[in-house]
């Protein structure tokens, strides 16, 4: 047989019930123990009760608890709804901005080699009204020269006159209109530059913004 020792000794039993010493219980709610059901030795099985607990916290003691915390529920899942409708409405606003950028860098290229293009036929065009200017010049000073021997009417030179004057007037207005087009061709590049970065910007706003709606959401859903 196994070996056993005995020994006597003089003592007196302080706690035999477990209500008669401190305990220690695990609950998930705050609470203070009203009874023990178990003696220590006791066999105990799944679901058996051990303790009776009763509430310290004055919101338990609400009548209207339960009424209040499916408000609560409710409410918090209506929150949890409009961040989640929030979120999708800034997904979709970036899709759209997505869309947008795409569609101003094309209008921005297509202004850009419309302006291009209008300098290039400017410049041809002023280069020809040079060649006019020069020809009514040579024809105003041989008009003259010709009314200096008798040869040519003074309407005729006065004529020559008013030709290489409107030639020049005409010259001096392609020029205006040059330099107008060079000057929106600059412009039209600092606009396509600065397309990029603003729409970077507004989507970048748009997904913080949906991110700080999706945390919301997860959190009232917690």
């Amino acid at each position: 047989v196994p070996w056993t020792q005995n020994f006597r000794a003089k003592g007196v039993v302080t706690a035999l019930g477990a209500s008669d010493r401190p305990q220690s219980i695990q609950a998930t709610i705050p609470g203070r123990i009203e009874a023990w059901y178990l003696f220590e030795g006791d066999t105990v099985k799944k679901g058996d009760t051990i303790a009776r607990l009763s509430e310290i916290k004055s919101a338990y003691f609400d009548p209207e608890l339960v009424e209040r915390t499916a408000t609560m529920r409710e409410a918090k899942s209506s929150s949890a709804e409009g961040y989640q409708a929030k979120a999708d409405a800034l997904e979709r606003q970036i899709v759209t901005l997505r869309q947008e950028l795409v569609l101003k860098r094309k209008q921005g290229r297509n202004k850009l080699d419309q302006s291009r293009l209008s300098v290039g036929t400017l410049e041809a065009d002023l280069a020809q009204q040079e060649a006019q200017v020069d020809i009514a010049a040579y024809q105003e000073v041989r008009t003259d020269s010709l009314f200096g021997r008798g040869l040519k009417s003074l309407s005729d030179a006065e004529g020559k006159m008013l030709k290489t004057r409107a030639e020049r007037a005409k010259l001096t207005a392609l020029e205006n209109k040059l330099d107008q087009a060079k000057t929106e061709v600059i412009q039209t590049e600092l606009q396509l530059s600065a397309i990029e970065p603003e729409y970077q910007g507004k989507i970048a706003k748009a997904q913080s913004d949906r991110q700080s709606a999706l945390t919301e959401f997860y959190g009232s859903m917690g």
